[in-house]
Order: C-alpha cells, then sequence, then structure tokens
C-alpha cells in the first residue's frame, strides 16, 4: 500500500521507445567502423526531488537489432540490448527565454549495457556478448506534461551510442 501512494508523491512512471545507432571502433584494424541500429523501449521512474528542476530517473532500455552492417564479408547484427542506467536530470521549467520555459532539460546518466552481436558468413553464425559500463549525456524536450522528445550519446570504451526517442509520462 505504500508504495502505490509512493508514486503520487515522489514521482512517476515514465515509458518510451527510440532508435539507438552503434558505432563499434574497429581500432585501426579495418578501414571503417562498424555501424548497427538497434530499436529499443523503455520503462523508468521518474522520482522528484526537493528542487522541483532537479529529478533522478532510474531507466531499463531493451531493445533489438534493426539495422546491420557488413566488413569483409561478414555480416552482423545485433539480436539484443539492454541497458540500465541511473539518470540525472535538470530541467528549465521556469527560465523567461521561450525555448527553455516550454519544456527543455538536459541529462547525464551512468549506465550499464549489455549487447549481444551475431556475425555470420558462409554458413558459419557465431555470436559474442558484451557487458560494459558508459557514461551518457543528452537534451530533451517536454512538448507537454505527458510526452517528450530527446537526443543523446552514450560513451563506452571502443563503443558510442547516439540515439532519438520518445518518453510518456504516466
Amino acid at each position: 500500500m505504500l508504495l502505490a501512494t509512493a508514486g503520487t508523491s515522489l514521482g512517476q512512471i515514465i515509458a518510451g521507445f527510440g532508435y539507438a545507432g552503434t558505432e563499434f571502433d574497429s581500432q585501426g584494424l579495418l578501414n571503417d567502423d562498424i555501424s548497427l541500429g538497434v530499436l529499443y523501449g523503455s520503462l523508468g521512474y521518474e522520482i522528484n526531488t526537493q528542487n522541483d528542476g532537479f529529478r533522478f530517473v532510474p531507466e531499463l532500455r531493451v531493445g533489438s537489432g534493426i539495422k546491420d552492417d557488413t566488413i569483409l564479408g561478414v555480416d552482423l547484427e545485433v539480436e539484443y540490448f539492454v541497458s540500465l542506467s541511473l539518470r540525472a536530470e535538470v530541467h528549465q521549467n521556469d527560465a523567461t527565454d521561450f525555448f527553455l520555459a516550454a519544456g527543455a532539460y538536459a541529462f547525464v546518466n551512468p549506465t550499464f549495457s549489455v549487447i549481444s552481436v551475431e556475425a555470420s558468413a558462409g554458413g558459419v553464425v557465431a555470436s559474442e556478448t558484451t557487458e560494459d559500463f558508459g557514461v551518457g549525456v543528452g537534451l530533451g524536450y517536454n512538448f507537454t506534461e505527458i510526452a517528450s522528445a530527446e537526443i543523446y550519446a552514450e560513451f563506452y570504451d571502443d563503443v558510442t551510442v547516439y540515439g532519438v526517442g520518445a518518453r510518456f509520462r504516466f
């Protein structure tokens, strides 16, 4: 019962979807980096703080590959993508500038991600799963109290993820 009433005073559930383009650094072994695309869904909980413009959002993203790449005759594709992060968001709701007053926000988030990539060539299929910690930064815009859109980048050891997404508050 306490958990059910906590949602009304502490924050709200956020669900969303988006596209993330991953770029693996080939570290000079290839003439080209490896680019893959992921479509994901997300679920989080926005926690309001005493400061009206500052929020924490633990968030889970789960996705699957929709854009593959071919390097040296080997087809690469993302089997699945799972990410858990804790976002710190700063909202500019009280600004006098129209752009900021309409609901712009910025965020930073430490992230733990798991990505499984499948490689296939000549009838042989292999997959590799990588787990990594990274950090992300992004900008968002609240169109209404319910709907927002955002762009972001996340940085891992050998992988950079660029994304665009939509989020909805419930």
